[in-house]
């Protein structure tokens, strides 16, 4: 039985995940994924650009939008160990999903001009690069932070509407059924309901109407 010993002046190769740049990349590959990134950036620039103009005059509806990507972020860095771990390979296969999310986004950026649809073309890009730049076994942990990122993405106006007017209702009965609960067994106030709007009849006989807002829909502040 032999064993093998160290020539002096030898040392042991350091490990591979040190060598490389954040524990996954190697120069030429940052190289890479940085022109892919800035290409992509590029790609959906016009999107990135008409999501920051909705979130800035609609604060009410999107502005949580700005803080999505933080959240996706820390959930990446809560896992950056792991991912550091599992090591990275090229996912070839991931080339389709990416090129269906650039051929979807133009068809919705130039046909049907959606910006939610192009939103969802992006999310699809962006996971598919991912995968193709990292391999299956690291975007294992990355593919919860990216999918949460669909949250940032405004809702069309027609399904906006069509939700928010059904959760007004429904956020209506259910203030009539409590408030009627509380009043009418002491004979305080009695309530009707009309659409969204709640008429209070008091025991002295004065009607006081009072509106449900889109804000107690839940979908807007």
């Amino acid at each position: 039985m032999s064993s093998s010993t160290l020539k002096p002046n030898q040392s042991l190769p350091a490990d591979d995940s040190q060598s490389r740049v954040g524990g996954l990349f190697t120069r030429d590959g940052l190289t890479i994924a940085i022109v892919c990134l800035i290409g992509f950036a590029l790609v959906f620039f016009r999107w990135f650009v008409k999501q920051g103009e909705l979130s800035m005059d609609k604060p009410q509806d999107w502005g949580h939008s700005f803080v999505i990507p933080l959240i996706a972020g820390y959930m990446i860095w809560q896992r950056r160990d792991r991912i550091i771990a599992t090591g990275t390979s090229i996912f070839w296969p991931a080339l389709i999903p990416f090129a269906l999310g650039i051929l979807a986004y133009a068809y919705n950026l130039f046909l049907v001009r959606n910006h939610m649809l192009q939103g969802m073309s992006m999310i699809l890009s962006l996971g598919s690069l991912v995968l193709l730049l990292l391999g299956a076994g690291a975007f294992r942990y990355l593919f919860l932070p990216i999918a949460y990122l669909v949250l940032m993405i405004p809702l069309a106006d027609g399904i906006m509407l069509a939700v928010t007017f059904k959760l007004q209702l429904l956020a209506s009965q259910g203030s009539w059924l409590m408030l009627n609960l509380i009043g009418s067994p002491f004979g305080w106030f009695s309530v009707d309901i009309d659409g969204n709007t709640l008429m209070i009849l008091t025991s002295s006989g004065e009607v006081l109407p009072m509106n449900v807002a889109e804000a107690c829909s839940g979908m807007r502040m």
